[in-house]
């Protein structure tokens, strides 16, 4: 499995992609959706991409555990955007379980099969919750390095 986690309009928005076989146990980084000192308080949005994922082994309490992690961080104040883009019936089910887990960040999520759903989706929250137009969506092109164990 590998993660990659990209800024987006540089450092608003945030890509996490997903690739390969996706086992919890292995990623350092992976029940912490923002994992800490890699974006600062301009983030306004999360894009999460599973859609490259070919096996998930994720237990339901490895979901409820980066839920946890997830509802800590929205208690110091952040205020998110959360889209999930997934391709498969077992992906989209985790997600689902993640974001009923989930509910208590206050955060608007959504499961999308993909991204084109995702991004409309986003642009219709942010206006929402910020009360603006959301830009394109750009890669700034980094790369945030991997955190935790084996992070060089």
């Amino acid at each position: 499995m590998s993660v990659e986690i990209r800024s987006l309009n540089n450092g608003e928005g945030m890509l996490r992609i997903y690739r390969g076989t996706v086992v919890y146990a292995d990623d350092p980084v992976a029940d912490d959706l923002i994992p800490e000192g890699t974006f600062g308080s301009e983030l306004r949005f999360v894009v999460v991409d599973n859609t490259a994922v070919l096996r998930n082994v994720t237990t339901a309490e490895e979901i409820r555990h980066a839920a946890d992690k997830n509802i800590a961080t929205s208690r110091q104040g952040l205020k998110l955007i959360v889209a999930v883009i997934v391709n498969t019936d077992v992906g989209y089910g985790l997600g689902r379980m993640w974001e009923f887990f989930a509910e208590e960040t206050g955060w608007p999520t959504k499961v999308t099969r993909n991204m084109d759903e995702a991004e409309q989706w986003l642009r219709e929250k942010y206006l929402e919750v910020f009360g603006e137009e959301l830009s394109a969506i750009t890669d700034s092109g980094e790369v945030v390095p991997e955190m935790g164990e084996g992070a060089v």
